[in-house]
Order: structure tokens, then C-alpha cells, then sequence
């Protein structure tokens, strides 16, 4: 079974704001249907114009970062990916992941 790539995560824009010279915006990300592998490394981030952003993220802040199975995601921000907090393992395909969050960036 393939693992979960970039192009397999969805990005939803549920609002977005513009305050100074940054975008707020406010997204859910899904993915994960059963059908793919959790890769080792974490879910890797798309690119930043699925968030609604032109030249730079600066950061994304989680906080709705609990899954419906009860585990709690991060965004690892130096990898580009976001991962399970904690030692946790998690193997396999994992069902559908929805969690909430604010970007930050231009």
C-alpha cells in the first residue's frame, strides 16, 4: 500500500482575514481514507497557495488538533509535515483525519 502524500491532503478555507501585511486564515485539513499508509516521517504539508497563501507561511497554529481517534496532531514546521504528538505508533492506513487550524503568513 502507498503512503500519504502531499497531493492527498485537502485543504478547506472556512474564513480568511488580512490584518497589516498578514493573512489569517482559518482551514481544515483532512486526509486519510483507509486506503493509504501513514508515512514514518508524518503527513507531508501541500503547497502554501492550498492555504490560501501567495509567498510565504509563516506558521499554522492547531487548535482543534484532536482527531476523532483520539490522537493529537502538530505541525512540524522544519520537515514540512504534521505528525502524531507524543510516543505514539501508528501504523497502517489511517481512517479520516479532520483536524482545524489558523495559517499565518502572505
Amino acid at each position: 500500500m502507498a503512503d500519504l502524500a502531499a497531493s492527498d491532503v485537502t485543504v478547506t478555507i472556512n474564513k480568511r482575514k488580512i490584518h497589516g501585511d498578514r493573512r489569517y486564515i482559518d482551514v481544515t485539513i483532512a486526509f486519510g481514507d483507509g486506503a493509504l499508509n501513514l508515512p514514518t516521517s508524518g503527513v507531508p504539508l501541500p503547497a502554501i497557495a492550498k492555504f490560501g497563501l501567495v509567498k510565504v507561511l509563516d506558521f499554522i497554529n492547531l487548535y482543534q488538533p484532536v482527531d476523532a481517534a483520539g490522537h493529537t496532531w502538530f505541525v512540524d514546521a522544519p520537515n514540512s509535515v504534521i505528525r502524531i504528538q507524543g510516543k505514539v505508533s501508528v501504523s497502517g492506513a489511517p481512517a479520516a483525519v479532520s483536524i482545524r487550524g489558523e495559517v499565518v503568513g502572505w
